[in-house]
This record gives C-alpha cells, structure tokens and sequence, in this order.
C-alpha cells in the first residue's frame, strides 16, 4: 500500500494543530520584567492596544545637538511577550523640539497623537520668533506618517502660541482635542477645546480664559464623552502667578462640561489644590482619568498636595473626587500607604466595568481596584528599585496587565513589567497596605473667574506640515520571565518588494500597503510565540502624474519658480538631474521635466515667455438690437490678442457663423436671417500679441434680443 506523507502531515495538522495551538496559546501567556535601553534621555508615555494585541507605546527622546536642547516623538510597537517589533524617532524639519503628548487608536490600522513643537529658547518662556505650535500626527500600525498638521492659523501672528494636549475619540467617530493658546508676556493663557472631524473640518472651538489663572500648557488635561454621548467633560489644572514671574500663588483644577453638539459650556467648576506660593510642579500632579459612575456621578482621579518644595512632594496624596454629573463635589477619598509621595500615575476601566488604578508611593507601584464608591477592593504592589524606577502608564492587555515605567537615575532606560490576571509578576511582588480616607480638607471651591467663547464651524486652525522619521533602536534586558518560548524577529532575511502605486500590493496578511515604508507579517509559533517577518516596500509613483501646468511669464522677473509632482526620486530639468521637484527658470524658452522609473516615463513641457499675455475675456451675452450697444460677439478690441477664427453653432451643430481674421464679429444673423435667442456654441482660435501664443477657447454666448 502507498503512503501519502503530505497527506498524512494534513490529517495529523487537522487532528492535531487546534491543540497544539491552544496549549501554545496558555504556554505564551507570560509575566516578565524586562529593560529597554535607547541611544539618548527617553521617556515612555502612553501606551495603546492594538487591534492585533499589540502594544504601541508613545513617548519622548530629549538630547543635545550643538549645545541644544532638542526633543523627538517616540513611538514603539512591542508583541504581547515584550518584544519590541519596531522603535522610531521623529522630528519636523525647523524645529528643535517635538514632543509627543497624547496618543488614540483613530481607526483598527491607524493612530492618532498629539504633540508641540517649537524651536529651542533656551531656559525662558518662548517668545517671538520663537513660537510654540501643537501638531496632529497620524501613523499607521507599522509607525508610517499617514498625515501631519500644525494648528498655526487664526492665531495673532508674534503674540500666541499653540500646544495641543489629549484628545478622545467621539461615539460618533469625530475627535475631541483639548489644547491651550499661549501669549507672550505679560503673560496669559487660555484653555481650547476643539471638536473635529474625521476629515478634518472643526465643527466647533469652545476657549475659556481668565484675567486671573493661567493654564498649564505644559501638563496634561483629560477629556471623556458621557455614555449618553451628549456632554464632553473636561478636567484641567491652572494657576494664579505674581505678574512676569514663575512664582505660584496658588493652583486650582478646573472642571467644566459642554455641550457635545455645540461645544457650549453647560457647567464649570474650580478646586484649590495649593494656596501657598511656589515654583515648583511635576506632571504627576494632574486628573488622570474621569469616569463616569453607574449613577451617573463623575469621578476625577488625580492628586492633592499640601508640601510645595520637594519633586514629587513627599506629601502628594492620590485622591478621588467624586463630583455630580454637573461637577458638585459630593466626596474627596485620599489614597496612601506608610511611604510618603504616593501619586495617581493612571486609571483604567475593564471590560466588565471594574476601576483599576495604578499609584505609585514611595518604592512601589500599586494595581488597586476600586468600587463605585472609591473604596479599595483589591491591590498588588511591584517593586520599582527602591523608587528609582517611576510608573508612567497601566494598560490592560487580553492576558494581564502592562505597566511601563521610566527611570529618572538611568534615563536611558525604560522598563515594562506584564503580569497575570490578578496583576501578579512574581519576580516584583511585595506587600502593601493602601487605605482609602476621607479628604474632604484637601480641595476647597474656588471661583473659577472665567470668560467663556464659542464659534461654530470656526477657519480651518491647522496647516499641512511634514515629520521625518527613522529607527530608534532599543536593547532589551530581561530581568525575569515565565515564558516557554520566545518571539523571533527575523532583522537579517527582509523581505524587499518595490510596486507601482497603482498595483494595490497586499502583505501576506492581506494589509494593503500604499505608502513606502517598513512593515512586518506576525505569525504565531506552535508554543505560541510571535515569528515577525520583516518588508521593506516601496511604492513607485506612476509618472504619469507629472505635469508642469500652462505657459507662463518672466515679465522683468529674475526668474519664476516651475513646480511638478513630488515624491520621485530624481528628476531630469533641461536633462540636468536633481532631487527636487521644483526648478528656478531665469530666461524665456522652452523647459522640460522627465521622470522614469520601474512604472515608466515621462516628460512634460512649458514655455516661459519674456512677456506676459493679458487675461483673454469674452462676453457672455450680447443683444444685437442695433443700438450700437453690445451688437456684436467678438474679441474685444484692445484686448491683446488677434482672431484667426471665429465659429458659432447652433444648437442642432449647424455652422451659423465662420469669422476669420478681419471678421468683425457675429451680428446674430445666418443668411441674413436673425437667428432665435438662445445659447450659442462657439469655437475661437486666437494668437496672443505679445508672446506670439496660439490658443483655442471653446464655450457658449448668449444671445439675447
């Protein structure tokens, strides 16, 4: 009898693979504690779940360039086991700073982040011409730009700047951003919460200001749409300064609720942090999340302070405010432990509708969850290096928790503990004891004293800008693990493909691919891990886009710049090569541009004339009565340019009319015979005067009696 292997290997795949497959799956479910080491100051920020499971990670890289302060964006994807799939830095060219600030899923393939950029001023607050604009970046899963914009209109040229903090997405798809305007000294600032849409457009900007605070634009602010989707609520920090100095009389959250179609203030509310001077804060020290409650209550996770002098202070208490939904305080619950400092670093509501919190309090880091009341249910703690490490972010994986942290001794290094379930990591647990008190004493009302503004369907604040991107590479350390495999990262063997960009390529996976860039396959080991597969793609542009528009003019110009389609590698101007897509003309002729690539050819044509033709006009009427008055369709005189000929039809495509040089015009008769008012097709074949150019012009003349 014959045996058929590949057949049998089938059967046995069928028979076996499902359960090969689900003990790999429970095998690869894993904790560890692992260390990324970057080339510069890194910080990791917020991370998001991917569609795939994946975690994508946004944070900052702060270096110096020429003795500089400069600042990237960093974004990272890592596989569920910690492997990082890919690490990029970016810039925008002109500017010495881009910080990331926030960061959403936008769609199952695309994201969306938040930043600033500005040049570097030194250690002063920025001023002219130095401004501070907030930027929209949006990159796909393999951390490709897809788009970028930068919000630097509508603002008074020289005096106000722009930094876009958090945004959400919307019920309805739309996207909430919240984002402060600056003014140079003296200085002042005001808070603007902005609703647009997935294209684009901004629906509404809602601005709150104040004669007397200040908001930071430096801090973070938290926005959430109610479940009823009908109110957006926001949770600021500001603070009351001595005039053009950095001292801090007090600090006060600011609270308000608008509405979702209008963007109009329904409620705003102010709570005292501090009310002795300072100069000192820390980004921890801001809302981290806003829930709201089954009751329809809202709750504000953030912090307390009553010590101004140590960073973090030593006695900052996480503190849970629990407010009506129109923000009146109905309860404060303080969080700690023995340690002092303790913190609210991040929050998170599960799918079963469970409140976790991350705090971190002296050496520790505290999972806690929390019920509607605030009251502590459960808590783990992980070591964090007798404080040397400092949590950043808590997100909630398909298997466990994920905790990112930053380590502010080593700023080189970032740090990410996985645990189970029951946010166990066996390697860092230690014991923990956090109470949850009443705090009423900590918060006190405040009058806000703000002035309100609301415009819908507001200009366009955005323009188009470009990021530049490229790998950060990271080295990873793994401090412990229980995991029975590990990811593959295939760097050596890429795949390299190059497509025209009409060919509508696919990854293996069935992903579209339509822009150049890196992206990678994820298959799945029989134990369970990630076997990645490198591509490098590049997408060719079809030449026959190329195209260098209408003739034009010198006109006592040095030169005129010519302009063609970008994003090719090389360009042929006068069969001279160059990179740009652009060509500065400085004589009359005749100018050419040609591309080639694997998708083909092509060349394109414009004359530049020492002169400029006027603008050819004809009417679009005329009323041949006899009144020496509009009788006649023709080109006017004096208009610089010369009839070669005239034709009109009617409207079966007759010949009523055929003028040539000297024709006078059409008087509205054929034969002799005055045709009926109506539209009348015309074909004109003119000679511009100045520049010798023939032209055809084609369109319909009303005539009108």
């Amino acid at each position: 009898m014959r045996k058929h292997p590949v057949l049998i290997s089938f059967l046995l795949f069928l028979l076996l693979g499902p359960m090969i497959d689900s003990q790999g799956q429970a095998c690869a479910i894993s904790e560890f504690a692992k260390q990324y080491t970057g080339q510069e100051t890194q910080t990791v920020g917020k991370p998001v779940l991917t569609k795939e499971k994946e975690l994508l990670n946004m944070g900052n890289i702060n270096y110096l360039l020429s003795g500089k302060v400069h600042n990237d964006g960093w974004v990272s994807l890592f596989t569920k086991s910690g492997s990082a799939i890919w690490s990029k830095r970016y810039s925008i060219p002109g500017y010495d700073l881009l910080q990331f600030n926030d960061m959403i899923a936008a769609s199952d393939t695309s994201y969306l982040i938040t930043g600033t950029i500005q040049t570097y001023w030194g250690v002063t607050d920025p001023a002219p011409p130095n401004p501070n604009w907030g930027v929209l970046i949006m990159i796909d899963r393999y951390g490709n730009v897809l788009w970028t914009k930068k919000m630097d209109q509508g603002l008074i040229a020289g005096v106000e700047s722009s930094f876009l903090q958090n945004l959400i997405k919307a019920s309805n798809g739309d996207f909430i951003l919240s984002a402060v305007i600056w003014k140079t000294p003296p200085l002042s600032t005001k808070s603007m919460i902005l609703r647009i849409d997935a294209n684009g457009n901004t629906i509404w900007q809602t601005v709150a200001a104040s004669s007397v605070f200040e908001f930071k634009y430096n801090l973070a602010n938290q926005l959430m749409q109610t479940k009823d989707g009908k109110e957006i609520v926001t949770a600021g920090i500001m603070d009351q300064r001595l005039l053009n100095r950095d001292s801090i009389l007090k600090v006060n959250y600011y609270f308000s609720g608008l509405d979702f179609a209008t963007g109009k203030f329904n409620w705003e509310r102010s709570l005292n942090i501090r009310h002795q001077a300072s100069n000192v804060f820390f980004n921890e020290g801001t809302i981290r999340q806003i829930q709201q409650l089954p009751n329809g209550d809202l709750s504000f996770l953030g912090f307390a302070d009553t010590n101004y002098l140590m960073i973090p202070p030593i006695t900052t208490k996480a503190v849970n405010i629990i407010t009506s939904a129109s923000g009146v305080v109905k309860k404060f619950i303080g969080y700690q432990t023995s340690d002092k400092g303790s913190y609210m670093v991040d929050a998170l509501t599960d799918v079963q509708g469970n409140r976790q919190v991350l705090i971190q309090d002296g050496s520790q880091a505290i999972i806690a969850q929390l019920d509607d009341q605030g009251s502590v249910i459960k808590q783990k703690a992980l070591l964090t290096n007798s404080g040397a490490q400092r949590a950043s972010s808590l997100t909630l994986g398909t298997d466990g928790y994920y905790v990112f942290l930053n380590s502010p001794s080593n700023q080189q290094n970032s740090h990410l503990y996985k645990t189970d379930t029951a946010a166990n990591l066996a390697c860092m647990a230690t014991t923990t004891s956090l109470n949850s008190f009443d705090a009423a004493n900590w918060l006190l009302a405040d009058n806000p004293s703000m002035a309100h503004s609301n415009e819908l369907n507001p200009n366009n604040p955005f323009s188009n800008s470009t990021v530049n991107a490229k790998d950060y590479p990271l080295t990873i350390t793994t401090t412990c693990t229980n995991a029975c495999c590990k990811d593959v990262i295939d760097t050596v063997n890429i795949v390299k493909v190059a497509v025209c960009e009409n060919e509508h390529y696919k990854l293996p996976d069935q992903v579209p691919v339509r822009i150049s860039g890196t992206y990678y396959v994820s298959f799945k080991t029989a134990l369970g891990c990630d076997s990645i597969k490198i591509y490098q793609v590049t997408v060719f542009k079809d030449p026959a886009s190329i195209k260098l528009g209408e003739d034009t003019c010198l006109e006592g110009r040095d030169s005129i710049m010519l302009y063609t389609e970008p994003g090719f590698d090389q360009y042929l101007w006068n069969n001279q090569s160059s990179k740009n897509f652009y060509y500065a003309a400085k004589q009359a002729g005749t100018y050419t541009v040609k591309v080639s690539n694997l998708c083909g050819s092509k060349t394109a044509t414009v004359n530049v004339n020492a002169l400029c033709d006027p603008e050819f006009y004809l009417p679009s009427a005329f009323t041949p009565n006899a009144d020496r008055l509009n009788d006649l369709f023709r080109i006017p005189p004096n208009s610089g340019f010369q009839l070669i000929n005239m034709q009109v039809f009617n409207r079966w495509g007759q010949l009523v009319f055929d003028g040539k040089e000297n024709s006078p015009g059409w008087d509205g008769d054929y034969k002799r015979n005055p045709q009926p008012a109506g539209m009348y097709p015309y074909r004109i074949e003119i000679i511009a005067i100045r520049s010798g150019k023939k032209m055809i012009k084609t369109g319909t003349i009303q005539l009108i009696r």
